[in-house]
């Protein structure tokens, strides 16, 4: 089940990066997808407020279907209100995976690029080799 997408939305709903891990028609229709997952997130997150829990992990969202494949969408909501969108393929084996720790591998890449006191660095750079790990 590889990673197809990975988005980050910042706390205005404005997508700050896009990034895609296959080749197929289906990349400009994730980009829509993307948007069109912000619907899901405030209700998952008023859930949890409710609930008094602080996890930023959302789960899986919903299953988004386009020409080329189907696609799983799980969300992450940083303290910051930064959100992570990942878009899977989905497959016909039932794989257990642990999409939480990826979540957090991500944010940790995150925060290396995006607070380095030094100077910005590539993201894409530090998401890459996660996404790849996932991936194999």
């Amino acid at each position: 089940m590889p990673i197809a997408c990975f988005c980050i939305v910042d706390p205005k709903d404005e997508i700050r990066f896009i990034d895609y891990y296959i080749k197929s028609s289906d990349q400009y229709l994730l980009k829509f997808q993307a948007f069109a997952s912000l619907q899901y997130i405030l209700p998952l997150l008023q859930k949890r407020l409710n609930g008094q829990t602080a996890d930023p992990y959302l789960g899986y969202m919903n299953s988004v279907y386009l020409p080329d494949y189907e696609y799983d969408v799980y969300g992450y909501v940083t303290v910051s209100q930064y959100k992570f969108i990942l878009f899977v393929i989905q497959s016909e084996k039932s794989e257990k995976m642990n999409m939480q720790s990826t979540f957090e591998q991500l944010y940790n890449g995150f925060k290396a690029c995006n607070y380095n006191p030094f100077g910005k660095s590539d993201l894409q750079k530090y998401l890459k080799p996660i996404i790849k790990n996932f991936n194999d």
